[in-house]
């Protein structure tokens, strides 16, 4: 008898990560993450949970209101003051801030230890 795990939808639960992270990491050096470990089921779901998409939802109200963010204003006058670098920080921050509001816009309901650990950093 062999001994082996079989897990179901892998490779598509790790290309939709993938995806995400591809899409959503800040290139120039900036990222919005969380770092506890049921984090990945809250937002992707499992098969007896759907998923909650907590930090895609904050990301995208992020993207689609850049400019409503504050400190940044009008997007042309920013970049005319401000390194790229510093906008980029501004958006992680937002998205943190987006991610840990209240559900049902922000994260899954829990006991604050998800909330609590969704930041922003450097990378």
């Amino acid at each position: 008898m062999k001994d082996f795990v079989t897990l179901l939808g892998y490779t598509e639960a790790l290309g939709a990560l993938q995806q995400v992270r591809d899409r959503w990491r800040f290139p120039a050096g900036w990222q919005a993450y969380t770092d506890v470990s049921y984090a990945v089921h809250q937002e992707f779901g499992t098969k007896k949970m759907q998923g909650k998409f907590y930090l895609r939802r904050a990301a995208d109200r992020t993207i689609r209101n850049v400019e409503a963010i504050p400190g940044v204003g009008a997007i042309s006058a920013f970049r005319e003051q401000n390194p790229p670098d510093k906008l980029l920080e501004l958006i992680a921050w937002q998205v943190v801030r987006e991610a840990k509001r209240p559900p049902p816009v922000g994260a899954p309901v829990d006991t604050g230890n998800l909330r609590g650990s969704i930041s922003a950093e450097r990378v």
